[in-house]
C-alpha cells in the first residue's frame, strides 16, 4: 500500500482523509513509541499499523472469534465502574420485617392444597376399587410376595458367608 494510499488502497480518497486526521496522529505517536522502544527497525505505515500487524487483522476479520472484544477505552466499560461504584457506595437495604400476626394467618400447605382431605378420598377410592376388582387384589399382593422371597434370599446367603468365613477361621487355626 502506498504512504498516500487510503484504507482500501485507492489514491482518491481525498474525503477519507479528513475523517483519517486522529488516525494519523495517533499512527504517528505510535511510530515514535515504536521507533524509541525498538530502534526504529520497524517502519510504520501512514495508518499506524505494521505489515506484520496489517495482515493479522485483515486474518482476524476473516476469522470467526467466539468471544467478543471491546476497546479498552469503550464506555461500556466505564459505564459499568460508575455501576460499580455506585453499588459499592450504597448502603445494603435490609429486608423488611414481617409482624407475627401475618405469618400466624398463613396458609399452611395442607390448608392451601387440602392435601389431607385429597389423601383420604384416594385412598377411598382405592379401597373401592380393590373391592371391585379382583385383578388388583392380586397385584396389591405382589409387593409382599417379594418382600417374603427377597427375605429368604438375603438369610441364605448370609448363612452361607458366615459358614465359608467360619470355615476359613478353622483352617487357619490348624
Amino acid at each position: 500500500v502506498k504512504s498516500g494510499a487510503g484504507k482500501d488502497g485507492d489514491e482518491d480518497d481525498d474525503e477519507d482523509d479528513d475523517d483519517d486526521d486522529e488516525e494519523e496522529e495517533t499512527g504517528k505517536d505510535d511510530e515514535e513509541d515504536n521507533e524509541t522502544s525498538k530502534g526504529g527497525n520497524e517502519v510504520r505505515k501512514s495508518g499506524g499499523e505494521s505489515e506484520e500487524e496489517e495482515e493479522t487483522s485483515e486474518e482476524e476479520e476473516g476469522s470467526f472469534d467466539p468471544i467478543p472484544r471491546t476497546p479498552e477505552d469503550s464506555e461500556k466499560e466505564s459505564d459499568d465502574e460508575e455501576e460499580q461504584e455506585s453499588r459499592l457506595s450504597e448502603a445494603p437495604i435490609p429486608p423488611p420485617t414481617i409482624p407475627s400476626i401475618i405469618l400466624e394467618n398463613l396458609p399452611t400447605f395442607n390448608s392451601a392444597f387440602r392435601f389431607e382431605e385429597r389423601l383420604r378420598l384416594l385412598e377411598t377410592s382405592f379401597y373401592e376399587y380393590r373391592q371391585t376388582n379382583q385383578f388388583a387384589d392380586a397385584v396389591s399382593a405382589i409387593p409382599g410376595i417379594v418382600h417374603q422371597y427377597m427375605d429368604q434370599q438375603i438369610k441364605e446367603a448370609v448363612r452361607e458367608a458366615v459358614q465359608i468365613q467360619t470355615d476359613r477361621l478353622q483352617d487357619s487355626l490348624q
